[in-house]
């Protein structure tokens, strides 16, 4: 079954049904990543077998210089713990999923998956 009620948003669930268009493995929704000790967050797409996760990033998350910085930092941690990273827009979504997707799939060859 496809829906889901785990997206916290519209533009996770349009995410959600690109991926599937664009052929990309189902991956799990609001995975927590981390271990026993170091939990490093929650994150919105997940693929662990490709060691890979998407974050849909709305405009919103970037206006607080704060918000950007911890961002950044979060990111470094979850590289740290053997993560490609791939952010992607409510616009890029849209316009140009099959670019969305490529960058999805580039971040899967160099997680090994």
């Amino acid at each position: 079954m496809f829906s889901d009620a785990r997206p916290e948003s519209v533009f996770e669930s349009i995410s959600r049904v690109v991926f599937h268009d664009e052929g990309l493995p189902p991956p799990e929704l609001q995975a927590w990543v981390g271990d026993e000790d170091v939990v490093v967050g929650r994150v919105d797409f997940l693929w662990q077998a490709h060691r890979t996760i998407g974050e849909a990033d709305g405009a919103v998350k970037y206006r607080d210089p704060s918000r950007a910085i911890a961002q950044l930092q979060r990111d470094a941690r979850l590289r740290e713990a053997g993560f490609e990273v791939v952010h992607f827009t409510w616009d890029e979504i849209i316009r140009v999923p099959g670019q969305v997707a490529a960058a999805i799939r580039a971040a899967f060859r160099r997680g090994g998956g």
